[in-house]
């Protein structure tokens, strides 16, 4: 509900303060919807807490869990200074971290050493990968990848 009234009543109060035509209110709209966006889910992701404390962390250094293999790494996320969950998959893949101990048990405390909060990445993706692809996507596309799914 947050979300909604900050995309309509920002481009709104801009047209109203600018005396704006309708058709100039609709480019303000859409010329700032993702600006107003992206704010908004990057200030929701670092101030809205966890959900749940069903799982009790002990609160242990991120070294304690993972295993940097650049040096760089290693000195930038250590103790509690938390590695972002986008930035330690990209790591994980390219075989630049690992973890310490069995996978499925320092996933689930996974929150005492990576934070969940939106990166520039997760905005490039976004506006680059994921909104093209819905805008263009074909009955082709998804007949194609339907198929590549079965099989």
């Amino acid at each position: 509900m947050a979300l909604l009234t900050v995309l309509i009543s920002v481009p709104y109060l801009l047209a109203w303060l600018l005396e704006a035509s309708w058709l100039l209110t609709g480019l303000i709209a859409i010329s700032t919807s993702f600006p107003l966006l992206a704010s908004f889910w990057y200030s929701s992701s670092r101030l809205t807490p966890r959900r749940n404390d069903k799982v009790k962390l002990p609160r242990r250094p991120v070294e304690f869990y993972l295993n940097f293999l650049n040096k760089s790494d290693s000195l930038k996320y250590r103790g509690t200074n938390k590695i972002p969950i986008d930035t330690f998959q990209t790591l994980y893949f390219n075989g630049d971290v690992d973890f310490k101990g069995d996978c499925l048990e320092v996933l689930e405390y996974r929150h005492d050493w990576a934070n969940f909060y939106f990166t520039l990445n997760i905005f490039k993706f976004f506006l680059f990968s994921f909104v093209p692809e819905m805008i263009l996507h074909t009955r082709s596309q998804g007949k194609i990848r339907s198929i590549n799914t079965l099989q």
